[in-house]
């Protein structure tokens, strides 16, 4: 593809087949991230209604091979992301699935042996919706404490990478926290982007080689603060303590 190096030149990570974007320090590449504004080169954020630029935040359109910061792309990623199996599904979400096919065959063997009279078809009916909402209920349950478990694995990512952004003074690439933490790049991405406010954390991009890096900056190292001495300031003190010193005399005589 034009304009894609075979190797980042900032940190000199080779850039993948087919990939727009440098999965060593995020710097992205291509004509299509190319900013009609201020003309650099940078992924965009989602903004309400649209999308705006990262390094001069004037809103831009999202073309065919345009990086869009905090969505995955498998072709950059240091390490492959796990599997998404639909078939994969908690025990409480697997004995839901088997109350409900049990119900049903309990339903047909009632209808069956009993025929469609009152008392087979009142039968039927109730042994399926016991066991359809007995199902139902447990997979829900088990929904539920899937997503609580997601949740807590995201706030105890983001303490880590909290404890991470204080050792390197405020800033962090996605690249960083995936070496730090063995995941996937877009998995460190996409968590960075969620603790990004826009205030306290911003995700920005480095002018200078392109690459983007995200500010906590209430642990950016502040700057040493140094006296600055006012001419004639000692000299003012010692006068004071002369003149006290004058003082004691006179009152001793």
């Amino acid at each position: 593809m034009e304009g894609i190096p075979e190797k980042c030149p900032t940190c000199s990570t080779v850039i993948p087949e087919g990939a727009v974007r440098c999965p060593g320090c995020g710097r992205v590449f291509g004509e299509d991230n190319r900013c009609p504004h201020c003309n650099a080169i940078a992924a965009v954020r989602p903004i309400p209604g649209g999308y705006a630029c990262l390094a001069c935040g004037k809103p831009r359109d999202r073309l065919p091979q345009t990086t869009v910061l905090g969505e995955p792309d498998a072709r950059m990623s240091l390490a492959p992301s796990p599997p998404q199996s639909a078939a994969r599904a908690g025990a409480l979400s697997s004995l839901g699935v088997a109350t409900i096919g049990t119900s049903a065959v309990f339903a047909s063997l009632a209808l069956a042996l009993l025929g469609f009279s009152s008392f087979g078809v009142l039968l039927a009916v109730a042994a399926a919706i016991a066991g359809v909402g007995g199902g139902a209920a447990m997979i829900g349950a088990d929904r539920r404490r899937a997503r609580d478990a997601e949740r807590g694995a995201q706030r105890a990512l983001e303490q880590r990478i909290l404890v991470l952004a204080g050792k390197r003074k405020g800033n962090l690439t996605a690249s960083e926290v995936a070496k730090a933490f063995r995941i996937a790049e877009s998995a460190a991405e996409a968590a960075l982007m969620r603790m990004s406010d826009g205030s306290t954390i911003t995700a920005e991009v480095d002018e200078t080689v392109g690459a983007l890096h995200f500010v906590f900056h209430d642990l950016v190292a502040a700057p040493p603060k140094t006296r600055v001495e006012v001419e004639g300031e000692g000299e003012g003190e010692g006068e004071v303590e002369g003149e006290r010193e004058r003082e004691k005399k006179k009152l001793s005589l």
